[in-house]
């Protein structure tokens, strides 16, 4: 378990679910597990007491918890199906969410993978009270670049929608947050963009932490 405590802090360690594709196994970056290693150091600097959940065990010792549900190549379409019984077995507090990048990558259309995401995150809710963190497609897409930037329009709209249910959900735009030398082969972050994807989850989780005291 990767868990530190500070007074003020809940006494149960927040359940973390990372769940996507390559770049939640860390993809480019394995002797940190992509940005969960980082992201690991970052929630006990501030004294967040937390577990990783997930039905997958990779990386390096040196990384605490190694527990995710990162499914390299899958897209929405093959996680819908399964991703109740990861909701039900795991029980996560939140859930850090990056997919559609292998939908769009194999040429579906933004409006269809916009859709696919919507109906995630409608079994996920239908079965989970877990606050969501929807991130954007980070990977550049150089092939699809037209259908990346309508997605991210399309991808946001949706969470918007799920968030006036009053199901606790977030967009995470991060379009722009990797730059040429944040990549380890053009689609997948190297270290140093991986540092960057911890940082933007540990403000959310933060977040959401101070919300809930």
């Amino acid at each position: 378990m990767g868990a530190a405590t500070t007074a003020g802090v809940a006494t149960h360690p927040l359940r973390i679910m990372a769940l996507g594709n390559s770049s939640t196994v860390g993809v480019g970056s394995p002797g940190t597990a992509g940005f969960r290693g980082p992201l690991e150091s970052l929630l006990a600097r501030d004294g967040i007491a937390f577990v990783m959940v997930g039905s997958q065990q990779t990386g390096p010792p040196s990384v605490p918890d190694r527990h995710h549900e990162g499914h390299p190549g899958w897209t929405l379409v093959q996680m819908q199906p399964l991703v109740a019984g990861w909701m039900r077995a795991q029980r996560p507090d939140v859930v850090l969410l990056q997919v559609a990048t292998n939908d769009l990558n194999s040429g579906v259309s933004a409006r269809v993978t916009a859709a696919r995401l919507d109906r995630l995150l409608d079994t996920i809710h239908g079965v989970s009270h877990a606050a969501v963190f929807v991130a954007g497609v980070w990977a550049p897409l150089h092939d699809h670049p037209q259908a990346r930037a309508e997605y991210e329009r399309l991808a946001a709209a949706v969470v918007a929608r799920h968030e006036s249910r009053g199901q606790p959900m977030t967009f995470v735009d991060t379009s722009t947050l990797l730059g040429p030398g944040d990549l380890s082969d053009g689609l997948h972050p190297n270290r140093n963009g991986y540092r960057k994807i911890a940082a933007v989850w540990d403000r959310e989780i933060r977040s959401f932490v101070a919300g809930r005291h």
